[in-house]
């Protein structure tokens, strides 16, 4: 008791909330290589989630009431958030987890001489990674910079799938918490007063922890080039943003959307009309430069793209994001959804073509209006046009709404919940099943909250 009284009540909080999460962490990672997604263990599993979650709703909405922040609490949050990530690396992931897939790619061209854009798990069977691997049939269908990012990492691993998922796991943590101190330094920079509140939201976000140490950390790979860019603008290393925001593209290519608005700014914010022409191109040819020098050791014409295309035409009634897909599942609707399809694909471009237009007219740019355009064409992206949908697609899009104004904390707390509500196999099991729906949290929540302020009105 004598240490407690050290802390603050608001970090004695902290440090209870971040203990419990930790212990329910830990009981996952020590239970998850048990289940099957028709087992009692895997109930369980969402059970202790679900109760993760709910701390995490509870320190949001304690948080969003007001308390006292002491100097002691962002290395409190820092340290705890290290503890849960890390906590997960003792967990073994199931098959099918994208991580297994990384690991044999990897290995398809430090192992085997092969390009692992032309080589799938199916084609190597005597590569223990490639009966792990899910989509066995599919080569490398993400960017290049993965593969030089993490291949370090499959070296060290001498080939050793347990090895490897140690050392990819630590790696994607240590990114995480990297990811983490960008948050908070672009605030910082900003004058932000979010910038705790950000950096725990973003840290101890159960999405965020459980997707990318159980279920691959591409997504948090690309979400850090993408953060360094946002940090190197501010600070206006314009080059050097713009080859972070190229990595983050070669990582996972969902960022190329944000691209446009990226090299606009950076070109208005240039005096002078010659500067600002020389500024575009020298900013387009700097991308496109480092994109050929990301894809030069693996091209061999377009084909090498053929994984891409592939996952990009895949779609079926699961595959629409959200109520959409849940629309599909409980009408069993015999429709042509190409139709469907064609109709969401029109709707995105026009929302995009109308984001940049508004985009190029507002000539006086400020930062948050670049956070704000990109949340808009992310969060567009994922409920118009993305037709395959995973809950570690949030990942995404939940820095930047930590990232604006805490008016959207309560946005990223509800869908971090809500995840649940993705596309549906009607063949098989739920393709994902790892949250609570939070509608019942928030609901009571509001509830009481109104109950108290009209009952309870001082006199």
């Amino acid at each position: 008791m004598s240490v407690l009284n050290n802390f603050s009540a608001t970090d004695r909080g902290l440090l209870l909330a971040g203990l419990g999460s930790w212990f329910f962490y830990l009981v996952i990672a020590l239970i998850i290589d048990y289940f099957s997604y028709q087992s009692n263990w895997y109930y369980l599993a969402v059970g202790f989630l679900f109760a993760v979650y709910f701390i995490y709703f509870l320190i949001w909405a304690n948080w969003n009431n007001g308390v006292t922040v002491s100097p002691k609490s962002f290395w409190l949050v820092f340290l705890l958030g290290a503890l849960l990530l890390f906590t997960l690396v003792l967990a073994i992931p199931v098959s099918l987890s994208d991580f297994y897939h990384y690991f044999f790619e990897d290995v398809a061209l430090i192992v085997h001489g092969l390009n692992p854009y032309f080589s799938s798990p199916i084609g190597i069977p005597a590569e223990p990674a490639s009966w792990l691997s899910g989509w066995r049939f599919l080569p490398a269908q993400h960017g290049p910079a993965r593969i030089f990012l993490t291949m370090p990492l499959a070296l060290l691993s001498g080939g050793s799938v347990v090895t490897a998922l140690f050392l990819y796991r630590l790696f994607f943590g240590l990114v995480v918490l990297a990811s983490a101190l960008l948050i908070y330094k672009i605030l910082e920079n900003l004058k932000s007063k979010n910038s705790l509140m950000a950096v725990l939201l973003f840290l101890w976000n159960p999405l965020i922890i459980y997707e990318t140490m159980l279920n691959g950390g591409t997504d948090i790979l690309m979400v850090f080039w993408f953060l360094l860019a946002i940090y190197l603008v501010l600070i206006r290393r314009d080059y050097l943003a713009i080859l972070s925001l190229t990595v983050s593209i070669m990582v996972k290519y969902i960022t190329i959307l944000v691209l446009p608005f990226f090299i606009i700014f950076l070109v208005f914010r240039t005096p002078g009309l010659k500067s600002r022409i020389i500024k575009f191109f020298s900013l387009s040819g700097a991308t496109i430069l480092a994109a050929i020098l990301f894809f030069w050791p693996f091209w061999e014409g377009i084909y090498t793209l053929s994984p891409v295309f592939w996952v990009g035409r895949q779609f079926e009634a699961n595959s629409f994001p959200g109520f959409v897909s849940l629309i599909f599942f409980l009408f069993n609707y015999d429709l042509d959804i190409t139709i469907f399809k064609n109709l969401f694909t029109i709707a995105f471009a026009v929302i995009f073509g109308i984001l940049l237009v508004n985009f190029c007219r507002q000539r006086q740019q400020q930062i948050e209006n670049l956070f704000y355009v990109s949340m808009l064409v992310i969060i567009s992206f994922l409920f118009i046009g993305k037709f395959w949908f995973y809950p570690k697609y949030l990942i995404w899009l939940l820095p930047l709404l930590f990232l604006l104004d805490r008016r959207f904390y309560r946005l990223a707390v509800f869908l971090t919940g809500l995840v649940v509500l993705v596309p549906i196999h009607f063949y098989t099991n739920l393709l994902v099943v790892l949250f609570i729906p939070p509608v019942l949290v928030f609901s009571f929540y509001y509830f009481v909250v109104s109950f108290k302020d009209n009952n309870f009105k001082p006199v």
